[in-house]
């Protein structure tokens, strides 16, 4: 199978490529990690205008009608920058989720704003539970007045402090895995239950507290009870957009590297002329290869291939595993300096911490990829 881009798909990675270097430097992901969003209107403006938020909303609501790899050339080059902004959120999860389990008003509305740049849109999914996803939901959805109400909390929600819609799990009962999905609006909620958290990557994440959130009974997103449907349709977006973001960081640490070795010298000479030298940065892009292959496999299967495949579910694994040693490689050729808060490659090791436990830590997706197969042989048996 040739995972080559496309003209289209070399078309993007350009222009981003060269936005990116000139509106979303390093120093903004140094911003991120001291408490700054990375940032502000007018960049998501300018990302809105270059019809990124858009790429993947059918045209009829303003959108580019295109597919998931074309959005995935993107998300490498916003994770070689490290880029700020909840386009990861928003023109991934968001767009995808609302196209796929929105009836026709839910979709003209938010599907428009979103290709628009007027909406941020993010996934409040987690709880106090250590896996991302877990089929145990303890906010609960009543139906109270002819209206729903919401109580609980959520964790670890990207952007919370600048989203407009949150795409909320709740529990509609009566058993623990009657789950939906709502639409729940910033007013809905107030400012003041959105509380800030830290993240190890130091983007912006946040709890948000449900105290008796009222929604309309057209809240619902793909039906009552289709919540864990739609999560774990969630899961899957989320391992391929966090793999392929992988995979550009991966890339960028070792070009980084590679540039660091190439003119540092020590004894007289350079320090990439050292064999051992050599075969760390011959390791690192070797992995950095495979995670972009996996990640790259993972988004097209998910694009085209049939439902309930794990390729996507794969490929985070394997950046998981992959990224960590690659960073851990590239501090050792850089010497004390790659951990100083002036070098930019700790900014990318913090950002490898926090990506691997978002959408499928290594425990969570091993183990989901064991159940996997096992339904898979039994049924070859049956």
């Amino acid at each position: 199978m040739d995972f080559g881009l496309t003209e289209i798909q070399e078309l993007i990675a350009s222009s981003a490529r060269e936005f990116l270097a000139d509106r979303a430097p390093l120093d903004l992901a140094r911003d991120a990690a001291s408490g700054d969003p990375g940032y502000d209107e007018s960049y998501w403006k300018e990302v809105a205008q270059l019809g990124w938020t858009g790429l993947l909303i059918p045209e009829e609501y303003g959108g580019a009608g295109l597919d998931l790899p074309e959005l995935g050339v993107l998300m490498e080059e916003c994770g070689a920058a490290l880029a700020p902004g909840p386009l990861f959120e928003t023109a991934l999860l968001g767009a995808s989720v609302i196209n796929r389990y929105g009836n026709d008003g839910q979709k003209a509305e938010m599907l428009t704003a979103i290709a628009e740049g007027g909406a941020v849109v993010t996934p409040a999914i987690h709880e106090e539970m250590p896996a991302w996803a877990s089929s145990r939901v303890n906010a609960t959805a009543r139906v109270e007045d002819g209206q729903w109400v919401l109580r609980g909390e959520k964790r670890f929600v990207s952007f919370a402090d600048s989203a407009d819609i949150f795409l909320v799990s709740a529990n509609t009962g009566p058993g623990d895995d009657d789950s939906t999905l709502f639409v729940v609006r910033r007013e809905d909620i107030g400012d003041s239950e959105l509380v800030p958290m830290k993240a190890a990557s130091g983007s912006p994440v946040g709890q948000v507290k449900l105290r008796g959130v009222r929604l309309p009974e057209d809240a619902v997103l793909g039906g009552v009870g289709n919540g864990q449907k739609a999560v774990d349709y969630l899961l899957h977006l989320g391992a391929a957009g966090r793999s392929l973001q992988m995979a550009g960081a991966a890339r960028r640490v070792v070009d980084m590297t590679v540039d660091y070795v190439s003119t540092r010298r020590q004894f007289g000479r350079p320090v990439g002329s050292f064999q051992a030298v050599q075969h760390h940065c011959a390791n690192m892009a070797v992995a950095a290869r495979g995670i972009l292959l996996m990640a790259r496999q993972g988004v097209w299967v998910l694009s085209n291939g049939p439902p309930g495949d794990t390729a996507a579910l794969k490929a985070k694994l394997y950046a998981n595993r992959e990224l960590q040693g690659i960073c851990a490689l590239a501090h050792q050729c850089h010497g004390a300096i790659g951990f100083t808060w002036e070098h930019d490659l700790h900014l990318f090791t913090r950002h490898a911490i926090g990506w691997r436990s978002e959408y499928g830590d290594t425990r969570q997706l091993t183990n989901l990829l064991s159940t996997a197969a096992r339904r898979s042989a039994a049924s070859r048996v049956g």
